[in-house]
């Protein structure tokens, strides 16, 4: 069984829902998000995409709330991603916990070879920063900063992938910053939705715990919110 210091690579399929948009987590609003996969569910949630479905928009915004796990189901798509820059493509990823401040990010992005190289060249490039929410702090007005930054390049050739806490995105700059790709009849903004009650399930089998009592331990302790959120559920299980 792991202890609570190791994460195990549970393959979950999560799924995002539109910026502020409504999804059902149970009657009392704070519980496992209703599976619209399953058989007797189907109703619930019919408007939620995997991150493989969002990634053919040119600017995207994922947020979530702190725990959820965005960092690492965008790890996870960087297969997916690097898979789609065809011949000549490039990446360029960063988490600002790694980044003081704007003369580093510009050193790492702008100014960098990779970025000097695609500007001269045809391919595409894609660009991830993860913990926009810690930037903002780093990096005062960051989205309006980045804005600024990207009106002389050919982003057209472009694609900006930026990760932050949902209460933390800067909704008006968010607008400018994605207003440089074109109009939107829906803003390419989407928020990490909470884990199913199958997702907790597989991951008790896979600390080989049994799956049936862990269920019931969490309804049972009032516990579903916890465990609807990765970070939390490893703890729950460690405890049981």
């Amino acid at each position: 069984m792991p202890s609570t210091g190791q994460k195990p690579m549970i393959p979950w399929k999560r799924f995002w829902c539109r910026f502020g948009g409504p999804i059902h987590v149970g009657d009392d609003r704070q519980g496992f998000l209703t599976d619209h996969e399953g058989d007797f569910t189907k109703a619930y949630n019919p408007n939620l995409s995997t991150l493989e479905q969002l990634l053919n928009e040119p600017c995207l915004i994922l947020c979530g709330d702190p725990g959820i796990g965005k960092t690492t189901v965008v790890q996870q798509a960087k297969d997916v991603l690097k898979a789609s820059l065809g011949e000549g493509g490039r990446m360029i990823s960063l988490e600002f916990r790694d980044v003081p401040n704007e003369t580093v990010f510009a050193k790492q992005t702008f100014e960098s070879l990779n970025w000097q190289q695609w500007r001269n060249a045809t391919a595409k490039l894609v660009l991830v920063v993860d913990g926009v929410d810690e930037g903002l702090v780093k990096i005062r007005g960051f989205v309006s900063w980045l804005t600024a930054q990207l009106r002389q390049e050919p982003i057209d050739r472009l694609q900006v992938i930026l990760v932050c806490r949902s209460a933390e995105w800067p909704v008006n700059e968010g607008k400018q910053l994605i207003s440089l790709w074109g109009h939107f009849e829906k803003p390419p903004i989407f928020e990490l939705c909470p884990l199913r009650q199958c997702d907790a399930e597989l991951a008790a089998e896979t600390w080989g715990l049994d799956k049936h009592a862990f269920i019931k331990s969490v309804y049972h302790h009032r516990v579903v919110g916890l465990g609807a959120l990765p970070t939390t559920l490893l703890f729950l299980l460690a405890e049981f």
